[in-house]
């Protein structure tokens, strides 16, 4: 089952996750720029920063674990930023959890890059789409 999960072999999941998420981080960028409840902001960038930072480890470990020695230096560099973001997501929203009063930094970049990163990912996912729709 787990098969049917890897973006290779089933992309139009991936490419409606990956459309979801940039859809998401549009949504939290548009968020930060009007949000003037800072406390709702904080919560929902750590929510939204945790989700996508996990959804994007869950990817390309699949990737990784498709090729397995075949795996390009680009998808393990890829793992370990994915990996070590997630860390920092879950380690942030600890923090605030056990720290309420401390802000959040970065917020705005971290939105920003995300949207970018989706987007890529979005049309990568919709590209590997279209060979399959092609192939057959």
């Amino acid at each position: 089952w787990i098969l049917a999960l890897v973006p290779e072999k089933n992309p139009g999941l991936w490419v409606t996750i990956n459309v979801v998420m940039l859809i998401w981080s549009s949504f939290m960028l548009v968020t930060i720029f009007l949000d003037a409840k800072r406390e709702f902001r904080e919560q929902f960038y750590l929510f939204w920063s945790f989700a996508t930072t996990a959804v994007w480890v869950a990817e390309v470990i699949l990737e990784v674990w498709y090729h397995k020695s075949a795996s390009s230096c680009r998808q393990i560099f890829e793992l370990l930023v994915a990996a070590y973001l997630t860390y920092a997501s879950a380690v942030t929203l600890w923090k605030k959890w056990t720290h309420p009063g401390k802000d959040v930094d970065e917020e705005l970049t971290d939105a920003m890059i995300s949207t970018v990163a989706y987007f890529y990912a979005s049309e990568e996912t919709l590209r590997l789409l279209w060979y399959a729709m092609t192939a057959d």
